[in-house]
Formats: structure tokens, sequence, C-alpha cells
């Protein structure tokens, strides 16, 4: 009796330190969220001022801003487009022909299996259909993009 006592105090001991380490956690991990968010926020900060000295140095020295930028914007919304298409042309399929499988397991209900069978490949054709025309739209002409090179300075006028 006398050790089963003991280990009845031990366990009430234990449960009564589970709020103090829940209430410990919490607090961890709210304190990690803060931290992460001032970092995030500061390094947004610094990036904005590096970007703005630097368009202040290429005004100064007579390179346009507005090609650069609109072709920053168009390379980015063509990489966006290649990752969702990728994606779009991977999982889709995938996502489908594993429910697919999953859902044709039993083989008594053959009509049920040739429909889910047609719908997951139907699925597939659209994605890879959809992914197609979205890498179509986003390509991008010379005029858009230039040459890739760096933009010529500013003829000054001859006074």
């Amino acid at each position: 009796m006398l050790f089963a006592q003991e280990s009845v105090d031990a366990i009430s001991q234990t449960f009564s330190l589970m709020p103090l380490i829940g209430l410990i956690v919490a607090t961890a991990v709210c304190a990690l969220t803060i931290l992460f968010i001032v970092l995030f926020l500061r390094h947004l900060r610094f990036t904005r001022e590096k970007l703005h000295a630097e368009r202040l140095k290429m005004i100064e020295a007579g390179y346009p801003l507005e090609e650069a930028e609109s072709t920053k914007r168009r390379q980015q919304y063509m990489h966006n487009a290649f990752w969702i298409s990728f994606w779009m042309v991977f999982l889709v399929p995938s996502a489908a022909f594993s429910a697919a499988a999953t859902a044709t397991d039993r083989r008594e209900l053959e009509g049920y299996t040739i429909a889910i069978w047609i719908s997951a490949s139907a699925a597939s054709v659209a994605a890879v259909v959809c992914a197609a025309v979205l890498m179509i739209s986003s390509r991008c002409s010379r005029e858009d993009v230039g040459d890739g090179q760096m933009p010529m300075k500013k003829q000054k006028p001859l006074d």
C-alpha cells in the first residue's frame, strides 16, 4: 500500500506542473512569433531603403527607371506562371489518378470504375491544357523585355 500511495503523489505532482509547462511553451511560441515579425519588418525596411538609394543613384546617373520596373514585373509574372503551370501539370493528374485508384479498389461496379477513370483522365487533360494556355499567355515578346542588357543612358541635349 505504501508504494501505491507514493506513485499517486508523484502523478498528482506531475499533473499540477502541466499548466505551468503549457504556459511556458505558449509564451515561448508567442515570443518567437513576435521576434520573427519584428525581424521581418526590419528586413523589409532595410530593403526599401537600399532600393531607394539605388534608384536615386540611377536617376543621378541618367538611367531610366520605367523600363527596368516593367521588365522586372514581367519577369516575375513569367516566373510565377511557370511554377503555377508546373505544379498544375504535376499535382492535378497525381491527385486525380490517386483518388481514382483509391475509389476503384472494389471491382464490383464496373460502370462506376470506368466513369471514375474517365473523369480522372478528363481532369488531367484539362489541367495540362490550362497550364499550356497560361504558359503561352505569359510569354513575353522582345519589345517587352529588350535584349536583357542594362538600359541605355539618357542622351543629354546639346546646347
